[in-house]
């Protein structure tokens, strides 16, 4: 004798719908913390930009090394210049998603560039915030705020720099 099926018990739609329920579950879960490392490639790359800005400052015969960072259409690129300051040395986006800047609170909007140099001598943060040039950006002291922060998605990044020293730290929020 021959049995009729015309389909699935409820009880095997349950098992299936469970099944589906975990994978994505885990799925999710493990795809977050890739979803969300826009903020430190940023911050990482841009604690190494602002590095070689101070070393090649220090070192070099140039009287001038800047570094400039700007929001292009949420993508944060930062544009290494030194010498005269006319032609840049390197430019690099620092993260492949868009990625948030704010520096001592303030969001950098499309557009704007924040300027950022030392001191040869000491190499003492010399400008730091927001101008036309680098020349007109604010000139730092002891009591500026030198925090650059990076966020995309749940993620944010702090970077700390210490304007007498020009020491610079990487943090997570």
């Amino acid at each position: 004798m021959r049995k009729n099926n015309q389909g699935f018990t409820l009880l095997e739609l349950i098992i299936i719908v469970a099944i589906i329920a975990v994978v994505s579950g885990l799925a999710a879960v493990s795809l977050a913390p890739i979803l969300n490392t826009a903020a430190k490639q940023a911050a990482v790359s841009a604690k190494a930009k602002i590095y070689q800005c101070k070393t090649d400052c220090m070192a070099k015969n140039a009287d001038v090394t800047c570094l400039e960072f700007k929001n292009d259409d949420g993508y944060l690129v930062a544009t290494y210049y030194q010498g005269d300051l006319t032609e840049a040395v390197s430019s690099e986006k620092l993260a492949n998603r868009k990625v948030t800047l704010t520096y001592g609170g303030t969001k950098l909007e499309d557009g704007e560039k924040l300027y950022l140099d030392f001191e040869k001598s000491s190499g003492s943060v010399r400008h730091f915030g927001v101008a036309e040039d680098v020349s007109s950006a604010s000139v730092a002291g002891s009591s500026t705020n030198c925090t650059l922060t990076m966020a995309a998605g749940a993620t944010t990044y702090e970077l700390r720099l210490d304007p007498v020293s020009g020491v610079c730290k990487l943090k997570r929020q």
